[in-house]
């Protein structure tokens, strides 16, 4: 009776540890699913962001930045603060995807870094004067943040690089 009872607990305790591990095998191909769904949904915004920040507006509204750079805030033109305008509101959204890991921080920061850091310096003024109207301090703060992103990566970047070149 005793090795009956032994043979049905060792099944038993085989059965449980099959099970386990079936379980565990589906938890990890849904584990994967998940992960390459996410990766999936990044990649759509990712391209969204892409069709965002090379749309006709947002080109047509960097040519008109040259013109600002060198004039006073005060003596900007209604263009040039609707140009300024699209492009802050372009780069707050890719700032927002980014933020919400719906888009490829990597991938928009290393093609359109220059160009975020670029027009939150030119904006600064604009941005200040808006926040101040509208009492909102985080009034396009996804672009500050982006561009903040994208001078820390560059920090790193000259960090590393002299660190190399210190061992070398």
């Amino acid at each position: 009776m005793n090795t009956v009872i032994a043979i049905s607990q060792v099944v038993s305790t085989l059965i449980v540890a099959l099970a386990l591990l079936v379980g565990a095998r589906q938890a990890r191909h849904a584990g994967r699913q998940v992960e390459a769904a996410y990766r999936s949904q990044q990649v759509q915004g990712t391209m969204e962001v892409v069709k965002l920040i090379t749309s006709p507006e947002m080109r047509s509204a960097a040519r008109v930045l040259p013109s600002v750079i060198e004039v006073p805030y005060s003596q900007w033109t209604e263009e040039q603060k609707a140009a300024v305008t699209v492009r802050c509101n372009g780069f707050d959204v890719a700032g927002m995807f980014v933020r919400a890991n719906m888009a490829d921080e990597n991938f928009i920061v290393d093609n359109w870094g220059a160009s975020i850091l670029e027009i939150r310096e030119i904006a600064s003024p604009h941005i200040a004067e808006l926040r101040n109207r509208y009492r909102v301090e985080s009034y396009w703060g996804n672009l500050v943040w982006l561009a903040g992103r994208w001078e820390s990566r560059r920090a790193l970047r000259s960090t590393r690089e002299s660190v190399a070149a210190d061992a070398a």
